[in-house]
């Protein structure tokens, strides 16, 4: 979603500072998740270009996860080391995924994409969340940082069909579903049943193997 997407018919207005340090914790463990996938890829992967592609975004991730503790040591939280549950069952899958397609360069940038995608979503959730400006502020410069990562790695991908292009409204779509059901849902639940949606997205078109 493009910074000029989000206006104020779609953002609440002021969110309290519990909801405030429940959202940074969420979106904080997200990139936790994120860099330590990034990292694992890049011990991985024999890709020099993909290497440094992924030592890049860990140097990013880490950088941000900085960011948002600062937010919540300001609002007087103690910020929170760990990932969340479901991030390690995505991490998980990103291996299993770079498995079964024999490290496939182009198979890995997609699952790339998704992941990227996933987390974009969160942080559109958090833009519309009506936090404090200074808060508010942080969240777009990483929202931009986490949607060049898609574009970038989206734009290496050769000939990326434009059914793939939609693969964040997709999850979205599915995730947006779910929250009417359940508003109670945190973000970082919103990230990991996205995720949970990518990779069943992925799963179905995968062909038989014996």
């Amino acid at each position: 979603m493009d910074d000029g997407q989000i206006t104020s018919q779609t953002t609440k207005v002021g969110a309290s500072e519990a909801e405030t340090i429940r959202l940074l914790r969420s979106l904080a463990a997200q990139v936790r998740d994120s860099a330590t996938g990034y990292r694992k890829a890049a011990d991985e992967t024999t890709d020099q270009s993909l290497k440094a592609e992924f030592g890049h975004l860990v140097d990013e991730r880490e950088d941000m996860v900085e960011a948002l503790d600062e937010s919540l040591v300001d609002l007087g939280a103690t910020p929170d080391s760990n990932g969340t549950v479901m991030g390690a069952a995505h991490r998980l899958f990103f291996d299993l995924r770079a498995a079964l397609s024999g490290h496939d360069r182009e198979a890995i940038l997609r699952e790339i994409v998704r992941g990227e995608s996933v987390l974009e979503e969160a942080y559109d959730a958090a833009i519309r969340a009506g936090l404090p400006p200074a808060i508010h502020n942080v969240i777009r410069r990483q929202h931009r940082l986490a949607r060049r990562s898609r574009d970038r790695f989206r734009a290496a991908i050769p000939d990326f069909p434009e059914g793939e292009r939609k693969i964040g409204q997709i999850t979205v779509s599915s995730v947006a579903a779910a929250v009417q059901r359940n508003p109670t849902l945190t973000t970082a639940t919103l990230g990991a049943l996205a995720a949970g949606f990518a990779a069943a997205l992925w799963l179905t078109r995968q062909p038989h193997r014996r």
